[in-house]
């Protein structure tokens, strides 16, 4: 009866180590006792059992790809009839190596803009159309926020096209 008995502790200790804190020692000692048959001696068995958890530490890290720029695609478009300067609402500019600036107008007349980074306030001219009706500038360009100055334009229709040929 006693061999039935140790014999139902011996799970109840191994579920306790089991369920002990992650990264802690702890050290179960059993004594099982076994019955010789024959001889009706006892023989007395002690055996130390040590479980040790080593706590698994698991980083995910995400990172997110810049979205890959199409190339040759149209990131500004803009035009219009009428002379005069005017200032633009703001605009959200893809970073690209080779942005080209194409403009174009009907009449002879000056015509001119600007390009101001909102934030770092630096402005750059896109195009300056004295005498030839039609241009194209390259331009490198850092992504951001812009808005454009026209500075002058005809008093004919006009166009100003921004493309990324990267």
């Amino acid at each position: 009866m006693k061999k039935l008995w140790l014999l139902g502790l011996f799970p109840l200790l191994l579920i306790a180590c089991s369920q002990q804190a992650p990264g802690e020692v702890r050290e179960v000692e059993v004594t099982r006792i076994v019955e010789v048959e024959g001889a009706g001696a006892v023989e007395v068995t002690r055996e130390v059992i040590v479980t040790v958890e080593v706590p698994v530490e698991i980083i995910v890290e995400v990172t997110s790809a810049p979205t890959p720029v199409p190339q040759n695609f149209r990131f500004f478009e803009l035009s219009g009839d009428g002379g005069g300067g005017f200032v633009t609402e703001n605009f959200t500019w893809p970073a690209c190596q080779k942005a080209v600036f194409t403009a174009e107008k009907s009449v002879h007349g000056d015509f001119a803009a600007y390009a101001i980074n909102v934030e770092t306030s630096n402005d750059w001219l896109i195009f300056n159309l004295l005498d030839e009706d039609r241009t194209e500038e390259l331009k490198p360009l850092i992504g951001g926020t812009y808005y454009v100055d026209v500075d002058s334009a005809p008093p004919g229709a006009w166009s100003i096209i921004g493309e990324c040929r990267d």
